[in-house]
């Protein structure tokens, strides 16, 4: 079903931005899909380190892994709504 709603979507291990699909389909004109949840957030993984904050060679790190990301998610013909931090 996901590869009919999502044609563009990677399939499993074609991408390492991309997880796995748990369900997708259609809500009245709009498709959807729900994906596997990765994992904390930075903030938690701050904590866990007992810092406040991470470094920024870490943030730079996270944050090239995200535009990485958000490149292959659009290069597959997808649009997405807010990325949060």
């Amino acid at each position: 079903m996901a590869q009919t709603v999502c044609p563009g979507w990677p399939s499993q291990g074609d991408s390492k931005h991309f997880t796995k699909i748990i369900e997708s389909g259609r809500h009245k004109q709009f498709n959807y899909i729900v994906t596997q949840f990765l994992g904390p957030n930075l903030r938690d993984l701050a904590l866990r380190q007992h810092q406040s904050t991470l470094t920024l060679q870490t943030l730079m790190k996270f944050s090239y892994q995200a535009i990485e990301a958000l490149k292959a998610l659009h290069s597959a013909g997808f649009v997405h709504g807010a990325v949060n931090a």
